[in-house]
């Protein structure tokens, strides 16, 4: 649709995906993968409008970090699964972590 593509990445547990799209600031969306049907429906918007260009899941697909790293100013947003019959997520926590180009999860998948 035209929209400039910062960021996509599928949750390693389930069909699903989170998609920062736009010019910064961009909106974060949640988005389900219907293989059946063969396409892909919008969940929820995560944010309206952030300056975010980075996500990462941790390895379990159960928390998401959604971020502005690089040429933006730090500022994290942690996303939690609520329910895991539903794509359902809520904050949890936001910090700021100035200058940070890149960041990757623990193996534990409770570290950042």
């Amino acid at each position: 649709s035209g929209n400039v593509v910062q960021a996509v990445e599928w949750s390693p547990t389930r069909d699903e995906f989170i998609l920062i799209r736009g010019f910064q600031p961009s909106q974060v969306s949640l988005w389900s993968w219907d293989s059946k049907g063969q396409s892909a429906s919008l969940t929820t918007v995560l944010f309206e409008k952030a300056h975010r260009n980075t996500i990462r899941f941790n390895l379990f697909g159960s928390l998401a970090c959604i971020a502005g790293f690089g040429n933006l100013a730090g500022e994290m947003d942690f996303f939690g699964r609520v329910d895991d019959e539903r794509c359902e997520w809520v904050q949890v926590s936001s910090c700021t972590a100035n200058c940070t180009v890149s960041a990757e999860w623990s193996p534990d998948g409770r570290h950042f």
